[in-house]
């Protein structure tokens, strides 16, 4: 359940010397998105990498947990286990225009499955800045890592 999660990951985060910046992948960048709309003001800033903001549509967020079911249980995990990667709302995607901290999103030119997402969020957070890594994947960070630190660097450097 994803409030479980959210409040595991706000222990880690007022557990650490301020202030903090979280960096998200994927599901990661998801929770990231959570974390920041139902506790404003505890991240100083989000760098979202190859991430989205979950989905509007019913059908289209069963479709997502389908697909992580699937994709889970190929890797062995149990069902219950797989459930972190579950959207049971819209509220991150309803939400998004009411954040306001620093964020930059980095994301693969050639991870079509959320270039659209990245399309989406650029449009909806206009004070975020976005990096496009030509000839990346979904696993940018591994493939083009100067490029995800220079997106770390850019939501740092607001903080001062």
């Amino acid at each position: 359940e994803r409030e479980s999660v959210l409040e595991d990951l706000d222990a880690i985060i007022t557990s650490l010397p301020g202030p903090v910046v979280l960096v998200g992948h994927s599901l990661g960048g998801y929770l990231g998105l959570a974390h920041a709309l139902t506790r404003p003001g505890v991240l100083a800033g989000l760098v979202l990498v190859s991430t989205g903001p979950g989905f509007r549509d019913p059908a289209a967020r069963e479709a997502w947990n389908d697909r992580v079911r699937e994709s889970m249980s190929g890797y062995g995990i149990e069902p219950v286990a797989a459930e972190i990667g579950f959207h049971a709302d819209s509220m991150v995607i309803d939400r998004l225009t009411e954040l306001t901290l620093p964020i930059t999103m980095v994301i693969g030119g050639e991870d079509k499955a959320y270039l659209g997402a990245n399309d989406y969020m650029e449009r909806k957070l206009p004070h975020a800045s976005r990096t496009t890594v030509d000839g990346a994947r979904h696993y940018v960070m591994r493939s083009h890592p100067a490029d995800v630190a220079t997106a770390v660097r850019t939501v740092t450097a607001q903080l001062t």
